[in-house]
């Protein structure tokens, strides 16, 4: 089975993130102020990330998420569907901020990740719902845990 195009469907049911890179020479000790060096913007989570892998790879992609209803969720949006996959079950939450991962990198390229969730652990029904209407006609659906366990379970 796949969808009409031959592809096969793949649901992702999970994060959608912004991820904000900072390269920095180390990172600060506590208490402590360093410069750091270029800042990078980046789509992320990990829910995001594997729906534009599957759609690299061929399949035809249903995400289905939640963002806010900031300037990142419009980019997140945007960037989901200039890979080619399909956003139309993704909510915008207009009273949450989306998730954001701040990514400290440094000079020996080791990094550490902090993952401020946001919209992405307001998900619940509607999201249920959306991913059991994505299922349809659907080969594969991955989840990834950086959503509420729950909507991850149902």
């Amino acid at each position: 089975m796949s969808s009409d195009s031959g592809r096969p469907t793949v649901v992702v049911l999970g994060s959608i993130n912004m991820d904000l890179v900072v390269h920095t020479a180390r990172v600060p000790e506590p208490g402590e102020t360093i410069k750091g060096g270029e800042l990078r913007t980046t789509a992320g989570g990990k829910g995001a990330n594997q729906a534009v892998a599957a759609a690299r790879l061929g399949a035809s992609v249903r995400m289905v998420g939640r963002v806010g209803g900031d300037e990142f969720g419009k980019s997140l949006l945007a960037g989901l569907t200039s890979h080619g996959v399909d956003a139309s079950s993704v909510t915008v939450d207009a009273d949450h901020a989306s998730g954001v991962a701040v990514i400290l990198l440094d000079a020996e390229k080791e990094n550490r990740i902090v993952v401020v969730s946001g919209a992405n652990m307001e998900c619940g029904r509607e999201e249920e719902e959306a991913a059991a209407r994505a299922l349809d006609g659907a080969q594969v659906m991955l989840v990834q845990q950086e959503i509420p366990m729950p909507v991850n379970l149902n």
